[in-house]
């Protein structure tokens, strides 16, 4: 029987740069969307948990998020330079 996971595996990575871009935009979103934001729910957090400490970590993920954000930015301009295949340049 041929192994078929290699197969799949090289199936689902980019062959372009423009795929590789891509691919990275998609990661910076979900970290956004599914890692930062839930934490900055207070509801996600056990109640016993002081005010004051989820302040702290409020702040330190908007530090984070910001990061997330210019890292979409820097991901944007090589896209807009790149994301043809690489033959703008």
């Amino acid at each position: 029987m041929a192994d078929t996971s290699s197969n799949l595996k090289t199936a689902r990575k980019p062959r372009t740069i423009g795929g590789f871009l891509a691919s990275a935009m998609d990661m910076e979103d979900n970290l956004h969307r599914s890692i930062y934001q839930d934490y900055l729910d207070r509801s996600n957090w056990p109640k016993s948990l002081p005010d004051d400490a989820f302040e702290q970590i409020r702040r330190r993920l908007d530090v984070l998020i910001r990061d997330t954000e210019r890292h979409k930015e820097i991901l944007r301009a090589f896209i807009e330079k790149y994301g043809d295949g690489g033959k703008s340049g």
